[in-house]
């Protein structure tokens, strides 16, 4: 039996599309590829300099804070 790849699209680049791809990517045996409607990936959490019409992002003076060790 030839090793089939279900072709799987993820629309959007940000925090969720980005995990999705990584999930799938890792469980193998899909041919995944991410859209995303800008030149960055990160979506909410981008950065941009110019706005775009629909397109959300951070504030320059946003400061992420996150734990460095994540506990399971």
């Amino acid at each position: 039996m030839s090793s089939f790849k279900k072709k799987i699209a993820v629309l959007g680049g940000g925090f969720a599309g980005i995990a999705a791809t990584a999930s799938l990517k890792e469980e193998g045996g899909f041919d995944v590829i991410c859209f995303e409607k800008t030149s960055k990936y990160g979506g909410t959490w981008c950065y941009r300099e110019e706005s775009e019409e629909g397109v959300p992002s951070i504030m320059p003076t946003t400061i992420i804070n996150h734990s460095k060790e994540m506990e399971l």
